[in-house]
């Protein structure tokens, strides 16, 4: 699929999980796409646009990606920027800004973190050695497609700068792990008979996992290779 067959296919349906978007220029579309698309047209990703904006004005706000903004403006966002208009963050609370990041990551058809590499990371999240964890963590990364390092990079900025301001906004790095891993990562689908101590206990330990990266973040990501 081409960056301009998706933008110009708004009729086009794509599935994620059980939410379904009518495809412009990001929901329901790879984010190698919508990156390739916004440099072509010297665009600022969304992603990229709502990084920045929190990292301005949202840092010491309490439960930030806790707290639920409104469902009628994060709407709103979607369609706009899916269409291209232009848009001023600032006109929307902060806890919207926060709903669009997690709604444009829940509607990825890739997790940012590859669902195949679940069991890497459930393996990373048992480990008990800090230095061996980090050093696995960025080897798994290294596996990932430049823009996924890349955006992986800025998401996890961001998260480490909120956990930086724990004090004030509440948002240590395991609320910040409960609120996001499973948007950062896709969950397998457990068959109907799996035994739900098995999926809280896997769930605690890929959280465990995600709060490594926040708060390792200079050192995780600084071993990063981003030349391919």
């Amino acid at each position: 699929m081409t960056v301009q067959g998706v933008v110009n296919t708004p009729q086009a349906i794509g599935k994620n999980r059980t939410t379904e978007y009518t495809i412009g220029i990001y929901f329901g579309v790879p984010v190698e796409v919508s990156w390739q698309y916004c440099n072509e047209t010297k665009r600022v990703h969304l992603l990229l646009q709502c990084i920045r904006h929190l990292e301005i004005y949202g840092l010491e706000q309490e439960g930030l990606f806790r707290t639920a903004g409104s469902v009628d403006d994060i709407q709103d966002l979607i369609d706009k920027f899916d269409r291209g208009v232009s848009i001023e963050l600032s006109e929307y609370d902060i806890d919207v800004v926060c709903g669009l990041v997690q709604a444009y990551l829940k509607a990825l058809p890739q997790s940012l973190i590859p669902q195949e590499l679940f069991a890497a990371v459930l393996a990373i999240g048992l480990m008990e050695d800090e230095n061996t964890k980090i050093t696995t963590i960025v080897n798994l990364l290294n596996s990932l497609t430049y823009v996924k390092k890349a955006v992986l990079h800025k998401v996890f900025f961001l998260l480490n700068a909120i956990y930086g301001k724990r004090d004030v906004n509440r948002m240590n790095s395991s609320n910040i792990a409960i609120c996001l891993t499973g948007k950062i990562i896709f969950f397998p689908e457990y068959p109907p008979e799996a035994n739900m101590q098995t999926i809280f206990e896997e769930t605690a330990i890929v959280q465990t996992a995600i709060v490594a990266m926040i708060e390792n973040f200079d050192q995780i990501f600084r071993s990063i290779d981003y030349s391919t």
